[in-house]
């Protein structure tokens, strides 16, 4: 979250504060989950590309179509022709993997926002708020740490 205030990159200050923790795969994964180091055209979905994927379909506490998180994306971020176009690239990108990732499953992506009701994940959303707090509190015990 300190990352809404300083504008820094919370993949990389992620990925570095579970490398410093001793979780340098973890880290590599979160470090990935806004845009992945290769965007394979094929093959089954590693855990990085899942991840990534999942962050698409999130806005801020709910399960959102692809193409709602792209609007909000493209409103809140592509303010300059560059970013604009690096978006538009990322998000083909993700419905290529989208593709990849429901081709043998029995439902298509549409239905996700209507599997998982928010409700059934409170005692996993208050346990996440407590690592948070956690972390927040040893950061702010051991200076230059992320």
């Amino acid at each position: 979250t300190r990352s809404i205030r300083t504008g820094e990159n919370h993949a990389l200050t992620g990925d570095h504060f579970l490398r410093d923790l001793g979780y340098p795969e973890v880290g590599d994964i979160v470090g990935q989950h806004v845009r992945l180091n290769a965007y394979p055209p094929s093959g089954a979905p590693t855990e990085a590309e899942l991840v990534n994927y999942a962050d698409k379909r999130v806005l801020h506490d709910q399960v959102v179509l692809l193409r709602d998180r792209l609007d909000y994306t493209l409103e809140r971020y592509g303010k300059n022709p560059e970013i604009l176009e690096r978006i538009r690239w990322t998000w083909q990108r993700t419905l290529e993997l989208e593709s990849r990732i429901f081709h043998d499953l029995p439902f298509g992506p549409d239905a996700l926002p209507g599997l998982a009701d928010p409700d059934d994940f409170s005692h996993e959303v208050g346990v996440c708020q407590d690592i948070c707090e956690t972390c927040q509190s040893l950061n702010s015990q051991r200076p230059g740490m992320p």
